[in-house]
């Protein structure tokens, strides 16, 4: 262990302990961790999300999902152009810009839009006691406590909704500029992704996901880490067992308190009838052709960190032209009020067959694996519909 800069110190504190040449390594381990353990406290054991950061005699700034910070000398005026210059080299891609405006654009006319709309007291007034008073009054507490949430829920999604029809016009707007910018210094933000869309590799990769996004919300899981409960929604994707399904019954029908559907309502509101249309997997989407993709046949979803393909047919039926009226399409029971937990939905698969007189049921687990968007869930209850009013004519062909 050599005296030299800041281990100058701890050297001559070794020296005067008369320690061993062969001593003053452990010693040396010692007084490190003896260090680390009172500024332990201080750090993390897992790195935050987004971590990155460079160092360089030009720039040094750290980033992660909570902020950016740029460090200088002691020297620089105009710290708000370190900064810039920091931004710049972080290099963001034009769909975080996007985004940023966009939060900005809430935060800047949020308020203003409040309290124009809350100022319509009659209106907010009865959505309250919608909310105290959300169900009729013969259902279970832990039914009418389910309202309420789902009730509470739709009430975040009209406000986002009209938050975001406020505010798209100047984040559009705001675009156009990252273009024009993009295409004054000759188109160099693309690579600002780090994805080489020339290569076959980097673009199958770019399509799958990008039609992933398109077509699916994203995960929660994904974002706080931890599987919420939920309501069964139209656009559910779940697998059972070995097979794929997108539950394709409107959502009103699946609130508690609704009139159940196909079945007379019996004695257990905690039972939730449903549509589903069974999906089959298409593990290499880059065979389907834009005919297919866009048929409205055809979903994608992330599995165990691969894209894949969902369609109403087999692949090998549907090989050269996009998928019939006809689907397979089933119902089955939702237990316990159709509540996801875990990521689990607990249903009974019904069977065509009599069990002492009772139609056979098979209590089940499903795998909720992803959520359709509400146009393209959408889609599929319309499918629901189409197939079952199609007309089979008794035509022959040559």
């Amino acid at each position: 262990m050599r005296g030299n800069g800041p281990y100058a110190s701890l050297t001559e504190w070794s020296n005067n302990l008369q320690l061993k040449q062969s001593q003053k390594k452990w010693f040396f381990y010692w007084a490190i961790r003896t260090f680390e353990k009172k500024y332990l406290p201080d750090f993390t054991e897992s790195p935050p999300k987004g971590l990155s950061w460079n160092i360089s005699e030009a720039c040094k700034w750290l980033r992660t999902s909570r902020g950016f910070a740029c460090f200088v000398k002691k020297g620089p005026e105009n710290l708000l152009a370190e900064l810039e210059h920091a931004l710049v080299d972080w290099r963001p891609t034009p769909s975080r810009l996007l985004s940023a405006k966009y939060r900005d654009e809430i935060s800047r006319i949020g308020a203003e839009v409040e309290d124009t709309s809350l100022s319509k007291r009659h209106a907010f007034a009865k959505f309250y006691e919608t909310i105290r008073k959300p169900g009729k009054g013969d259902l279970p507490e832990v039914q009418i406590e389910l309202l309420r949430y789902y009730k509470l829920k739709d009430h975040v999604s009209r406000q986002s909704e009209m938050l975001s029809f406020l505010v798209e016009e100047t984040v559009a707007t705001f675009g156009k500029k990252i273009y024009a910018v993009d295409k004054a210094t000759g188109f160099t933000f693309q690579s600002h992704y780090r994805v080489n869309l020339e290569t076959d590799a980097d673009n199958k990769t770019a399509i799958g996901q990008y039609n992933r996004y398109v077509c699916c919300l994203p995960s929660r899981e994904d974002i706080t880490g931890d599987l919420v409960s939920e309501q069964l929604d139209s656009g559910h994707i779940f697998k059972l067992d070995d097979t794929w399904w997108v539950c394709a019954t409107p959502a009103c029908d699946l609130q508690p308190g609704q009139n159940t559907i196909a079945f007379n309502k019996g004695s257990d509101p905690t039972l939730r009838p449903f549509t589903a249309i069974r999906l089959y997997p298409v593990t290499d989407p880059s065979k389907l052709t834009d005919r297919h993709i866009n048929s409205g046949s055809y979903c994608y979803v992330e599995h165990e960190g691969k894209i894949l393909g969902l369609g109403v047919k087999p692949p090998k039926d549907d090989s050269s032209n996009p998928a019939v009226q006809k689907i397979d399409w089933r119902t089955f029971v939702a237990q316990r009020g159709g509540m996801i937990e875990n990521g689990s939905l607990s249903l009974l698969e019904l069977q065509l067959e009599l069990d002492d007189l009772k139609i056979k049921s098979n209590h089940k687990n499903a795998k909720i694996i992803a959520k359709l968007r509400y146009e393209y869930a959408l889609n599929y209850i319309q499918r629901v519909g189409t197939s079952v009013s199609r007309i089979g004519l008794g035509y022959v062909a040559l």
